[in-house]
């Protein structure tokens, strides 16, 4: 039972960092006049050339340590967003 109880914590744990993280971003997302900025971890774990993305900042984000490196995603670089694209 403790280490149900102990991995359950650790999983509640790492969700609210990671919710925190998304609100903090989402709220930087003004002052930057952006619509979708993203952490470089989510960067990194993109499919390379399937997003058009540009390097924003390094900013510092309340109840972290260390600052945090930003890009912003413009667009995705398929054929199918240019084909969307054409019909809005």
């Amino acid at each position: 039972m403790f280490i149900f109880t102990q991995f359950f914590s650790q999983i509640v744990y790492f969700t609210q960092t990671l919710v925190n993280l998304a609100a903090r971003l989402e709220s930087a997302n003004k002052g930057y006049n952006t619509e979708l900025m993203i952490s470089e971890s989510t960067y990194s774990q993109l499919s390379p050339h399937k997003f058009k993305t540009r390097f924003l900042d390094e900013i510092q984000v309340k109840g972290k340590s260390r600052s945090i490196i930003v890009f912003e995603v413009c667009d995705e670089t398929s054929k199918n967003s240019a084909m969307a694209a054409s019909f809005t």
